[in-house]
Order: C-alpha cells, then sequence, then structure tokens
C-alpha cells in the first residue's frame, strides 16, 4: 500500500467515522427533543440554586456540602461541568427558551459515538462496517442514552474516559508492523516521488525540498539512513503517547467519580494479574505483550495513586481553602471488603446488560448478559 492509497483509507476511515456520529447526534437531538424541553427533578432544582449562586467559580465547584448533600465523593471535575450546564440552562431561560437539557451530557455521548467508529474501523479494518455502524446505532438507542436532561455529569464523563482507556489499551496492543519493512516502504515511497519529481521536470522544487531539509544531493544516501531511524524510532514514540493518553484517561475517570476510581484500580489489578502470571509462567506472553502489560500497570497504579491522593488529600484541601470546612468521609466508608456483596453487584450488573439487550430479569437476564459481555471481549480480542 503506498502513501496515496494509506492516506485514502485513513480519510475513509476518518469520513466514515464522522457521517455515522454526525447521525448518531441526529438521533439523540430528535430524542431530546421528544420531551419537549425535559424535566426538571426536586434534585435538578436544588443543584441550579447552587450553581447560578453569586458566589466564585471555585467555592461553586469545591462544595459537596451543597453540591453532594456532604456526601464527599472526590468528583469536583463533575461539578465544573455540572456548573457549565447550569450556566446554559439560565442563558436560555434569560432568553425566552425554557429547557433543562445537559448539553455537556450530549457532546460527551456523541464524543463516545465518534471514539467507537473510529478507533473500531483503524483496530479492524476487515470488520463490516455496517456491523460498526449497528453498534453505535444500538449505544443511541439504549435507555442509558435516553432522558439526556440536567442531572449529573459524572457518569457520562466516567463512561467517556474509560472508552478512550479501553480503545488505547487496544491500539496499544494491536499488532504493528515489521520495522524494517516500514523502513523499505518508506524508501522505496521515497525513490518513487523523486522519480515523479524528475518526470515532471520540477528540479527546482526538489532541490527546496532539500534544502529545507538541510541536504544535498550528495546526501542523499545519509537522508535515507536518517529516515530509516526515525521510522524505526516513530511506533515507539507513538505508543508513549498513547500511553499517556491512558493515564491520563484513567485518572480523568477517577476524578469525574468514584465508579471512575473503581474501573481504574480494577484496570491495574487485571493487568497487574496478567503480569504477574507471565513472569510466574502460569500464562506465557510473548515479550512484547509481557512489556505492554507491565506499562499499563504502571500507568494504571500511577493514575490510582494521583486519584487517591486527590480524594484524601488535595480535594479536601482545596473545600478548607475556598469554603472553610473539611468534607466527610463515611460516605466512602464499606466497612472494610465486602466480599459478600460481590455476588449480588456481579448479578446487578449483568442482570443490567441482559435486562437492556433482551428485555430479561432475574437469573436469566444475568446469564444472557454473562454470555453477551463474553462475546464482545471475544470479538475484540
Amino acid at each position: 500500500m503506498n502513501a496515496e492509497t494509506r492516506d485514502t483509507s485513513r480519510l475513509s476511515e476518518l469520513g466514515n467515522a464522522l457521517v455515522v456520529t454526525f447521525f448518531c447526534a441526529l438521533i439523540l437531538l430528535i430524542k431530546d427533543l421528544y420531551q419537549a424541553g425535559g424535566v426538571l427533578n426536586h434534585e435538578t432544582a436544588a443543584f441550579l440554586n447552587n450553581y447560578l449562586a453569586d458566589r466564585s467559580l471555585f467555592a461553586i465547584i469545591f462544595d459537596p456540602a451543597r453540591n453532594d448533600w456532604g456526601f464527599y465523593q472526590a468528583r469536583e471535575l463533575s461539578y465544573f461541568f455540572d456548573y457549565l450546564d447550569a450556566q446554559w440552562i439560565a442563558f436560555t431561560i434569560r432568553h425566552g427558551l425554557i429547557q433543562f437539557y445537559s448539553i455537556v451530557s450530549f457532546f460527551m455521548i456523541v464524543l463516545i459515538v465518534f471514539c467507537q467508529q473510529y478507533a473500531l474501523r483503524k483496530l479492524y479494518p476487515k470488520l463490516a462496517s455496517w456491523s460498526i455502524t449497528l453498534l453505535s446505532a444500538a449505544y443511541v438507542f439504549a435507555p442509558c442514552t435516553t432522558g439526556n436532561v440536567f442531572f449529573r455529569s459524572s457518569k457520562y464523563g466516567c463512561s467517556l474516559a474509560m472508552t478512550a482507556a479501553v480503545f488505547l489499551t487496544l491500539f496499544l496492543f494491536k499488532k504493528s508492523e515489521d520495522p524494517h519493512a516500514s523502513k523499505l516502504k518508506g524508501i522505496s515511497e521515497n525513490w518513487l516521488e523523486l522519480q515523479n519529481w524528475q518526470n515532471r521536470n520540477l528540479e527546482a522544487r526538489f532541490c527546496k525540498h532539500l534544502a529545507n531539509m538541510e541536504l544535498t544531493r550528495c546526501a542523499q544516501g545519509r537522508a535515507c539512513e536518517c529516515e530509516m531511524q526515525f521510522l524505526a524510532k516513530f511506533p515507539v514514540f507513538r505508543d508513549t503517547l498513547k500511553l499517556y493518553g491512558l493515564f491520563a484517561a484513567l485518572l480523568v475517570a477517577s476524578l469525574f467519580d468514584r465508579q471512575g476510581a473503581f474501573f481504574c484500580a480494577a484496570f491495574t489489578a487485571a493487568f497487574g494479574a496478567f503480569l504477574l502470571a507471565s513472569c510466574c509462567k502460569f500464562l506465557r506472553f510473548t515479550p512484547k505483550y509481557s512489556r505492554i502489560a507491565a506499562n499499563l500497570t504502571c500507568a494504571g497504579l500511577i493514575a490510582t495513586i494521583a486519584g487517591t491522593l486527590y480524594n484524601l488529600y488535595i480535594g479536601p484541601e482545596l473545600i478548607w481553602t475556598f469554603n472553610g470546612y473539611m468534607p466527610d468521609f463515611h460516605y466512602q466508608d464499606l466497612g472494610g471488603m465486602p466480599f459478600a456483596q460481590l455476588p449480588d453487584g456481579l448479578m446487578f450488573l449483568f442482570g443490567n446488560i441482559g435486562n437492556t439487550l433482551f428485555g430479561l430479569r432475574g437469573l436469566s437476564a444475568a446469564l444472557l448478559g454473562t454470555f453477551a459481555g463474553l462475546a464482545v471481549l471475544a470479538m475484540l480480542f
């Protein structure tokens, strides 16, 4: 595949993702407009009073006593986006349009759809385009995206961050090209480009191109060598950026909600367990996969530690600074390790999946939800 074909393929992937995202956004908009302005929950009214109060921005955001009924959950980042939603609602009401839609949640759902479309098309180019489209269509028609009215942005923000984290993880595990093949491909493409320039009598343009790169005709061999070195290092640089992005996504998820903090810790524990099993020879991974698992574990561990430091120290100090009180941690006290609650939690999780996909309840919904989750994992990996 030459450079022109690759660029066309990339544009096609991006274009298809944008088109599907646009139509999914249109579906969400129609669903929202069907509610004729949305609804006003009694908690929503209290939140609007808090976020529209005549106080400084930081005093409003770092105030879980008013924004969360005193239940400190270290999710002040979500309060900031709730504040933006409240300002949007107040702006429209001042201009004669009474509505209680969450514009922040709307755009977060749209971004989740774009992540689904673009990432899946990049990761699985042989997967039928219509199947990827149906996945996002099922998502926007799901009950979790219905009723997009102002309440809390924490769950939407956590979902967006974890969606990005999952796809970045898949990108890191994606099998990269052979670096030697990449080098040869780059050299051959540059040679063809040189021939095209010569055939078109664009000698002046070619000389300018070499001058900009601080090269001369006699240094073409050195230029190819430098290019090969760059192409050999580029995948490492690209994977480093993905790893930093993964760390940022996990940290943002933990700052959006305690649920995100749990996902971040579970992500870290899962890859830590895979790494430990690989080191103990219980599982056999290639050196590349073991290295990726180690990097993911370190990124997740740093994000978990950073989120915990914010929860225990940074957040309370900011609350004291701007509002003069220390938050109460009793809402985070689970009384040790409630392993007895784990079966009920798993039943709740997979039961909701089964109820959403098949309209069932009870044990049958949990079983079908479990099979559906395993099927998705099998398809991705």
